[in-house]
Order: C-alpha cells, then structure tokens, then sequence
C-alpha cells in the first residue's frame, strides 16, 4: 500500500462563532432577501393592523382669541373690564376651559353620559376583561371567593365618567406670542369632534357673560339697595329743613346783619347822652332798657340762621350722593344689555375629512423600516450566532486549511435524482463547481493525486453526491476512474445506482474472493466510471481497512486506474475514515453549508493531525445558490 505520513501539524487557529463574520454591509447584502422580507412583512402586518383592527380618531379645532381691548357704550370699570393678555391669564383662561365645571356643562347639553365613547360602563366589556370574568367566577364557585374581589365593583356616574373622558380627550393650545388658543377635541367621529369643540368655546363664551351678568347683577342690586337708602335719608333731612324753616321765623344773613347794626347805633346813642341832668338820665335808661331785648332776638336769630344752614347744607350734600348711586345704577342697568365675552371665536370647528390618528402612511412606512432594521438585525445576529461556516474565506481562516470548491445545493428529491441532475446537466452550477473542485485538487500538490478520499464530519453533509460527482467529473477527462464505497456500515450507493451486486469491497479483500475484478461494476448504466460498492462487512469495519487485503486492493487500484475516488464514513462518528486516509493521496473534508458546527470541524481535523494525516483541502457542500440552471452568466456557454 502506498502509504502517505504526514507530519502532525500545528494546531489551527479555531474561531469562536461569528468572530470573522463578513462585513456588515456585505453581510446584509447577502441576506437582503431575509432583510426586505422582514420589512415588507411588518408593513404589510401595520398597515392591515390600521386598516382592519385599529380606529381611527378624527381632531377638530375651534380658535378662540382674548379681547384685550373692549368697547363700551358706558364706562363703567367696576363692572365689567376686559383681559390684560399676559401669560398669567392666558393660562388661567386656559384651566377655566379645562375645568370640570365648564366641560360638565358639555357634557349635559351634549348628553356625552350616554355616549359609549365617553362612558366606559356602556362598552361591552373586551376579551381579556370576560376572561378575567369568567376566571374570578369559577374562583367563586371553586373555593368560595372570587380570584379577583373587586372586578366589576367600580362604578362611576354617568356624568363623571363623561368629564373625566372629555379631559382626556380635549387639548388647549396656545399658539407663540398670542393670546389665540386652539379647543382641539378628538374622537372617533368627524362630527362629534367638530359638535364638541364648538360646544365647549361656547360654554366658555357663555360663562364669561354668566360671570359678567352676575357681577352686575349683584352690583345693581347693591346699588338699589344704596339708592334706597339714601333716598330715604334725604327725604328725612328735606322734612327736617321744612320744619325747621316752618317753625321759625324767617332770617336771613342781610336781616341780621341790619339789626346788629341798629344794636350798635343804639348803643353809641346812650354813649353819647351826658350823664348829670334828669331828662338825660331819663333818656339814658330808656335806651339801655331796649337793648337786652334786640340783643336776645339777634343772639336766637344768629343760632336760627346756623342751624339752618346747616340742615342746608346736609340736605343738599345727600341729594348729591343720592343723584350719583342713581346714576350709576341706571348706567348699571343699562350695561347688563350691553354686555360682551372678553373672548371671541375666531374660527369655528368643523368636522374634519381625514383622521388624525392612525397615521396609515407613515405609521406603515415606519413599520417597513422597523421591518427592515429587524431584518438585518437578525441577519447579523444569525451570522453572529452562526455555529456553521458560510464562505470560504470563513472556513479557510477557521480551519487553516484552504478551501477547494463550493458545491452549491442541488434541489431534487432523492439521491438518484441528484445523480441525474448532475450527469444529465453538465452546464449547471454544480456541475461547473465541481470542474473547479477538480482543477484545484489537480494543482493541489506537487504531483496529481491519485487516490481521492471524500469524508466529513458528521453523516448527511453531502460526502457521498462529493465523491459521485467528482468521480464523474474525472471520468470525462477520458480518464480511468473507481469510485469505492468505503462506507460498508451504511451502504447508500444503492439509492443511487439501484440494487447493489452480490459481491463488493468486503468480497473483493477476502483473499479467496477473486481480488478487485470480480467485484467491480465497470461503468454501471454508461456512468462514465467503475463501481465497487461496499458490501456486507463480516466484522469489525476498521479492521478490515487495517488489514493488509484493503492495501493490497488499493495497490491493484492504482495499477488499473487513474483516479480512484473512496467515500469514507464521517471521521467523527467511526475511525475508517482515518485508517483508510492513510492509503489516500488526497484527502477532501466536506462541511456543509451553514449547518456543520465548527467544534465539530475542529475535532475532525484534529482526529486525523493525530493519525498523522494531512487534509488537502476543505469542500463546502450543499451551499446557497441563486439557481441551478446555469453557471451565473456564462450557463449557456457551458451547456454549449
């Protein structure tokens, strides 16, 4: 036997998982099937989602500005003034539109209390809340309480359930350096959306005047009461001033001011009467005896004249204060007829013709690419986490052995319809892959190999169709070729050339049995190659190859053909692979695309460093293609 040592190797570097994943750009380019199908399922999946299951919310908008500056047909600030503007009482006027008292008067013109929207009670009640239902039920019924106590207990009135809805659903916005704001209202009808945000800028419009009537009315009611009253007090000081000047005499300043001057005329007379003589003295008494008296009168007439001015006075001073409340009540009034909001609408809501909410475009647009982030992010995570080699470029720096060939997936069913595929296709993608594979094994080493072994890893990696179609491939060359099955556990040439024959690779390394001739199937069905199946081993598979029969008929295979093509067992499962390696010139280590793990690959080629055997290249098997029909562009060339 032509025996080819080898010696051990160093060890090769062995990746961890994804560590020399391709470029994320190359990567995703070759996954971008995988990438546009993810987004065109998430678009496809949001936009039937809102189109079929989501609701649609319609907003509508009634603007309502501040007066800042009011006109009055009377001035009468303490009644009624208009807003300052500034940002203090925008925003109060803004939680007075919010308030639960305003929109409660929405809610009763509107009746919104027997709106399902806005009522929850009135919603049939959804399928998690019936399961929920139906579990505390039989909670009840099972261990005698119910699982969840307080489901269904809650109530809420009508009413209350309305305004806290409508809270919910009502946003105020004021728009930059203004005192506009926006009642934008949103529901699931245009209409109502529309019928509710008019309603509540005219509840608030009708609250203003409420609040405005109100402060007159009590204003009018305190100037009444006032007027009243001060009319009563001038009529009693009107009655005291008459019966005052009724029940004196009547004086004046001019009257007195005469009798005081007669007072001082009298009392220079008596000044002038000399004193001595009898008529004098006479005279002198009866003068003196007359000014007790005027002096009296004037006194009481003096007092007369200051209290009556004085109730005058006080007459007069209420009859002022009584015209002036009586003016102002009448201004009063009148005002009430004139009153204005310090608001006013600017523009009424009407009832919008798209939704607001669900943005169908956008949101599907949004979802396509949140698809197609998914996407490559799986694309990368799988590369990431791929146990499996997917180039042969990863494979190569893993393995540290190159890289031969890759065989793409051949779509057939059944393993003679493989075979088939690549006898009758000559021009395929895998057959042209398999012309490469056999250009690169010939101008693997110095010389020409002449014994090609084909292993794996692990059963089912596409060892067998390998060496079949390399077989093949070298036996258009016009040249001699064997194809052995070297797999006599499990014996699947069978399944590709039909029922095997008596005698085989076990009767052939029986000494009695008639060596390599007799058990050769030359060219079976015009296959272009020898065939010698495996055959039923008697004993121990491994002992047969190791015993001098198998090197004595591979000595006689060299002799009688060019190339001779073995497929052994998986390396990892029995140890033929490695005994019959030692008779091989060349030695293919199939790993299939994507699936083989690369522990497992590590430990193949550390089991045959240990036989001291030296893989000549590694072949990825059943890998992606884009088609079998041809050889990218060039198919009709090679099936020319």
């Amino acid at each position: 036997m032509n025996q080819r040592p080898a010696p051990i190797a160093p060890p090769r570097p062995r990746a961890r998982p994804g560590s020399h994943a391709p470029g994320i750009a190359q990567l995703l380019w070759r996954g971008r099937g995988a990438v546009l199908a993810g987004g065109l399922c998430a678009a496809l999946a949001a936009w039937a989602w809102l189109t079929f299951v989501s609701v649609s919310r319609y907003e509508a908008a009634a603007v309502v500005m501040i007066e800042t500056r009011t006109a009055r047909v009377v001035d009468l600030q303490s009644v009624m003034s208009g807003l300052s503007g500034d940002d203090l009482v925008v925003n109060s006027e803004i939680e007075v539109l919010r308030s639960r008292g305003l929109l409660g008067r929405v809610v009763d013109d509107l009746e919104l209390g027997r709106d399902p929207e806005f009522n929850p009670a009135l919603r049939p009640p959804g399928r998690v809340a019936r399961l929920a239902a139906r579990l505390s039920d039989w909670s009840a019924a099972q261990f005698g309480r119910p699982l969840w106590p307080g489901l269904g207990a809650a109530h809420v009135a009508p009413r209350e359930a309305g305004i806290d809805t409508l809270r919910r659903r009502t946003r105020i916005t004021v728009l930059p350096r203004s005192v506009v704001f926006q009642v934008v209202v949103t529901t699931t009808d245009p209409a109502k959306s529309a019928r509710i945000a008019n309603a509540i800028a005219d509840a608030y419009m009708g609250a203003q005047l409420a609040v405005k009537a109100d402060a007159t009315a009590r204003a009018t009611a305190w100037l009444a009461d006032q007027v009243e009253g001060l009319r009563r007090d001038l009529v009693a000081r009107s009655q005291r001033l008459e019966t005052f000047s009724t029940g004196t005499k009547l004086v004046d300043a001019t009257a007195l001011e005469t009798q005081r001057r007669r007072l001082k005329a009298l009392r220079e007379r008596i000044a002038a009467i000399p004193p001595g003589t009898g008529a004098g003295a006479a005279r002198r008494a009866a003068l003196a005896a007359a000014v007790p008296p005027l002096e009296a009168r004037i006194a009481r007439q003096s007092a007369d004249l200051v209290e009556l001015e004085q109730l005058r006075r006080e007459a007069e001073a209420s009859r002022t204060i009584y015209q002036y409340f009586l003016g102002r009540l009448k201004e009063t009034s009148v005002q009430q007829g004139l009153q204005q909001p310090d608001s006013r609408i600017l523009s009424r809501a009407v009832p919008p013709r798209v939704p607001s909410a669900p943005q169908r475009g956008l949101l599907t647009v949004m979802a396509g690419m949140l698809g197609l982030c998914l996407g490559g992010g799986a694309v990368v995570a799988r590369a990431m986490l791929r146990r499996g080699y997917s180039s042969a470029a990863d494979l190569e720096t893993a393995t540290g052995v190159p890289v031969l060939g890759r065989i793409p997936r051949i779509r057939r069913k059944g393993r003679r319809r493989v075979f088939d595929h690549i006898v009758a296709r000559p021009g395929s993608a895998a057959a042209e892959a398999v012309r490469n594979l056999r250009t690169s094994l010939m101008m693997a080493g110095i010389r020409q190999p002449q014994v090609v072994l084909c292993t794996s890893s692990l059963p089912g990696e596409g060892k067998t169709t390998l060496a079949i179609a390399l077989a093949r491939n070298l036996s258009g060359l016009d040249r001699r070729v064997l194809l052995i099955e070297g797999d006599v556990r499990r014996r699947v040439f069978g399944q590709y050339f039909g029922d095997p024959r008596e005698r085989g690779l076990v009767a052939a390394l029986d000494p009695d049995g008639g060596g390599l001739d007799t058990a050769v199937e030359h060219d079976p069905g015009g296959r272009g190659f020898d065939l010698l199946r495996g055959g039923e081993p008697g004993g121990n598979a491994a002992d047969l190859f190791s015993g001098p029969g198998f090197a004595a008929l591979i000595d006689a295979a060299r002799a009688a053909y060019d190339i001779v093509v073995i497929d052994s067992p998986p390396v990892l499962l029995v140890p033929d692979a490695r005994v019959i390696g030692r008779a091989a010139d060349a030695i293919l280590y199939a790993v299939q695309y994507d699936r083989t793990p690369r522990e497992s690959v590590a430990e193949g080629l550390r089991l045959f460093q240990t036989a001291r055997l030296e893989v000549t290249g590694m072949v990825l098997t059943q890998a992606a293609s884009r088609g079998d029909d041809g050889y990218g562009a060039a198919g009709d060339y090679y099936r020319g």
